[in-house]
């Protein structure tokens, strides 16, 4: 058995297979890739204790991210001033949050769902 932080390479008899599992849950954002050295060594069946012949392979095992972070926003509370003349499409103010998580799931967007209702 080989351990490298949380995979582990199992022997499956009878094929001699090499089977990589986890011992515990991964997290992409903690460790994001894997790098392994494999190694395969033949059983010693002689008596003459010569050491045995054995190979080496690299693996290298990358994490998929699941949408597992929530969005932070870099302030717990915005305040914005604005003219009360201010023309139509004016920049009121930015919230910036970010996402932990990568591609599609670290995407945000942004959608105002209480607020004032007409106009007050």
């Amino acid at each position: 058995m080989f351990l490298s932080n949380l995979l582990i390479v199992k022997t499956v008899f009878p094929q001699g297979t090499g089977v990589i599992i986890t011992d515990r849950t991964l997290d992409r954002e903690t460790v994001p890739v894997y790098n392994l050295t494999v190694k395969a060594q033949d059983v010693q069946l002689g008596a003459d204790n010569k050491s045995s012949l054995s190979a080496t392979t690299s693996v290298v095992v990358y994490i998929l991210d699941e949408n597992d972070d929530v969005p932070i926003f870099n302030q717990s509370m915005y305040t914005f001033h604005v003219l009360e003349n201010a023309a139509k499409l004016h920049v009121v103010g930015s919230v910036i949050a970010t996402d932990e998580d990568a591609g599609p799931n670290g995407m945000v967007t942004y959608h105002i769902f209480v607020g004032n209702s007409r106009d007050r």
